[in-house]
């Protein structure tokens, strides 16, 4: 624990400053790397030991369980036990606790379950089931989603009569909310909503959060939506002690709900707001910090700042242009493999926009052996047979879960049909009671027999037994182990005896295990609950796997890496097509954000930078020749080291490889088709050789070499210099095209080549000219 005399001095100026911070709203504006995190923890630790603040007077909130449990990690190494006192969370987290102890001032017990996505479409289903107009279930979900979001209640959202699709939504909306609480349950959606209900319409509650929280600090702000912000305020009041930190150029989560206006008009809310910049980076060269600003400082919504480090100067930005996805992929599997012999393979990330981007990549770092692994996984509490005995547990909890009960009164399978839960299910809203309360009742089912009404009735006794452990307060473990053992989940996958029935043993081993920590933590069931529930998906990385990281842009924030490739630099692949409409408009607000994602992307290199485009692609189907992206059209050139191939050549030892849009060579300053004027001079940093000539058709002696050849032809192509699948060709009727197949080696080769104009033409080599 450091002592008080040094918790602010390891700071900077800026970073002092905003640690220091007691009284009033504040905005730190923190650009990537730049410590704020740090800041936060120290300001915490500042408010405790040098204000007198009591530990629990401090709310601190961020966006994952990951970022809070690192920050929460850090407050302790600053103040030891008292840290334990400090309420740092997530949002959703926070609305669990809010509602579980004043949930029932408007209408929601205490012990509520969470539903998640597939609960939500079970439920909605179900409704639609039960009558009114035809809809998709999926879009219903949207609009519902899309209603909370805003903070609109089934009577708040506003339709158009004549829009009959919309008023069908609202509607069901209704029922939905309706079921919820009939099943004393929420979704994510109302983790938000009803705690800002509540605020709203309770004052006492109001106040008395008031006076416990006295200082409440947001990280990642620019991330917020409409219904954070509005909750934010009600916790704190007009001139609450509000410190949020955020950077504008770093907000990628529009699609998510996140309003960059909280961040741009936070003084328009709070007029006596201080503002403090962070811009010194503790990460990146200042030649990753002056692309990544090159590219986002076209964006006309954001707060000036430009980042600065100590670390002057830096290795260039490597630039390589590639054939097609394929030929990317081996030139990024070569750089990574270079890579690995400075780094070790888990200081190494290749970024691409979408997870479809990745199988190409894959397949060359597997043919490379280039260890890897891709981030975002599934998370374990995902998994099929960890949901299905969180049903169980969440039966326990409350037997008034009606889409818990349906999804497992037949798992394991006790011969309990469609058929007899569409009677129960009638029989149960007939009686206007919860399934597992009409199992459990006595009397006939219309349309079910005795034996079946019999299994409903063993299923609502086991139910009601797991529900008297939990009434007993047995220790989570043991619930758990029971709804394992006593529901025949474990026996059936004994039974079953395969090898992926095994693994779901094991994890399901794992779950008790789980329950078993959170106990000798003194977390009861209901805890385990929340904290599954409020799990976000799978980080997927082990940060000490020597492996490099495959992820998209998105999953890359907040991480940082010694070496970044970012792959797929080209218009509507990177910027996304979803920025583009089908007339070529663009939507400004897409691009932005679309702007702000490759400042993130850039922005996770400590030391080397490596860009990746292609000059076609495989996308939607088919083949397609993109533009090179916008965002290198922003690098200053003298940034760069450009890997450009030279003027196209046919015969001699070798078949070229450069783009078909033009020869590369003799150009410079990017125009978004290829350099204007002499390029600069490639780095030499990293790799190459003559076995990338056949991608990059460059001078083996411009380039240090290294011992990786991913040229997978025959020897005797290669000594032969004949043609190759994936080489671009010239004929004098048919235009340009692409090899496909090659049958045969020489002048007399037969190729199959897939041509721009006339599509697929089977042909002799000695009839084409290679580009």
């Amino acid at each position: 624990m450091a002592p008080p005399d040094s918790l602010l001095s390891s700071l900077n100026p800026e970073q002092r400053l905003a640690a220091a911070h007691v009284e009033g709203p504040l905005l730190i504006l923190a650009g990537a790397g730049s410590g704020k995190t740090r800041v936060i923890t120290h300001r915490i630790a500042h408010l405790v030991r040098e204000e007198r603040v009591a530990p629990s007077e401090i709310f601190a909130v961020t966006f994952t369980n990951k970022a809070a449990q690192e920050m929460r990690e850090r407050v302790e190494d600053l103040l030891g036990p008292p840290a334990r006192w400090v309420w740092l969370t997530t949002f959703h987290s926070a609305g669990v606790r809010l509602l579980r102890e004043f949930g029932h001032h408007v209408g929601i017990p205490s012990n509520l379950v969470i539903y998640d996505d597939r609960d939500q479409l079970t439920l909605v289903k179900r409704l639609l089931k039960e009558g009114g107009p035809e809809l998709d279930p999926r879009g219903a979900l949207s609009f519902i989603d899309r209603a909370k979001g805003e903070g609109l209640g089934p009577d708040e959202v506003e339709v158009a009569e004549y829009d009959l699709h919309a008023q069908a939504q609202r509607a069901l909306y209704g029922r939905y909310q309706a079921a919820l609480r009939r099943s004393g349950a929420v979704d994510f959606g109302d983790l938000l909503v009803e705690p800002v209900r509540l605020l709203r319409e309770v004052p006492q509650v109001r106040a008395e959060l008031h006076r416990r929280l006295r200082f409440v600090m947001v990280d990642e702000f620019q991330d917020t939506s409409l219904i954070q912000f509005e909750l934010l305020r009600l916790l704190t009041g007009d001139d609450g002690n509000l410190v949020v930190v955020g950077d504008d150029d770093q907000s990628i989560y529009q699609w998510r709900g996140a309003d960059l206006r909280n961040l741009l008009g936070f003084e328009r809310y709070y007029p006596s707001a201080k503002v403090v910049r962070l811009e010194r980076n503790y990460r990146s060269t200042q030649v990753i910090l002056d692309a990544a600003w090159s590219v986002v400082r076209h964006n006309r919504d954001r707060r000036e700042k430009k980042l600065w480090t100590d670390q002057e100067g830096g290795a260039p930005i490597e630039l390589y242009q590639a054939l097609d996805e394929q030929g990317e992929a081996r030139l990024v599997a070569a750089r990574v493999a270079a890579a690995c012999q400075r780094y070790s393979p888990r200081e190494i990330a290749v970024l691409y926009r979408t997870n479809a981007q990745s199988r190409a990549i894959e397949d060359a770092l597997r043919s490379g052996r280039v260890p890897y692994q891709i981030v975002r996984g599934r998370s374990f509490y995902d998994r099929a047979e960890i949901k299905d005995i969180v049903a169980y547990l969440r039966l326990a909890v409350n037997p008034a879960s009606d889409a818990d009960a349906e999804r497992v009164v037949n798992t394991p399978r006790r011969g309990i049909g469609a058929r007899t839960v569409e009677a129960w299910r009638a029989a149960a809203v007939a009686a206007g009671v919860p399934l597992v309360e009409r199992a459990q009742g006595e009397g006939p089912i219309e349309g079910l027999k005795d034996k079946a009404r019999g299994r409903l009735a063993q299923f609502a006794t086991f139910i009601g037994q797991l529900n008297g452990l939990v009434e007993a307060e047995r220790p989570p473990h043991e619930i758990v182990e029971e709804a394992i053992t006593g529901s025949g989940y474990r026996a059936a996958l004994i039974a079953e005896g395969s090898d992926e029935a095994l693994d779901r043993l094991g994890n399901l081993n794992e779950l008790v295990n789980a329950a078993a920590q959170r106990a000798d933590a003194g977390l009861g069931l209901i805890e385990l609950l929340d904290e599954m529930a409020l799990t976000a998906d799978a980080d997927g990385r082990e940060p000490e796997a020597e492996r490099v990281s495959l992820m998209t842009l998105h999953a890359a924030k907040g991480l940082e890496f010694e070496v970044v490739c970012v792959t797929g630099l080209e218009e509507k692949v990177f910027p996304h097509a979803r920025a583009f409409d089908s007339y070529g408009g663009e939507d400004q607000d897409s691009l932005a954000e679309e702007r702000r994602l490759c400042y993130v992307g850039l922005t996770r290199a400590r030391s080397e930078l490596s860009l990746f485009h292609a000059s076609s692609r495989f996308l939607n189907g088919q083949r397609q020749s993109n533009r090179p992206s916008r965002f290198l059209g922003d690098l200053p050139p003298e940034l760069l080291a450009v890997q450009a191939p030279p003027a196209p050549r046919w015969g001699g030892s070798r078949w070229g490889a450069a783009s078909p849009g033009g020869s590369g060579r003799g150009r410079s300053g990017w125009d978004g088709d290829g350099w204007e004027r002499d390029p600069p001079s490639p780095g030499g940093r990293g790799w190459s050789g003559p076995s990338q000539v056949k991608e990059l058709d460059l001078d083996p002696g411009d380039l240090e070499v290294v011992e990786y050849d991913f040229d997978q032809r025959p020897p005797e192509e290669r000594a032969g210099g004949g043609p190759a699948p994936g080489l671009w060709v010239q004929h004098r009727s048919f235009g340009r095209g692409q090899i496909q197949e090659v049958n045969g080696a020489g002048p007399s080769a037969r190729l199959v080549v897939r041509f721009e104009q006339v599509g697929v033409k089977r042909l002799v080599a000695k009839y084409v000219e290679l580009l």
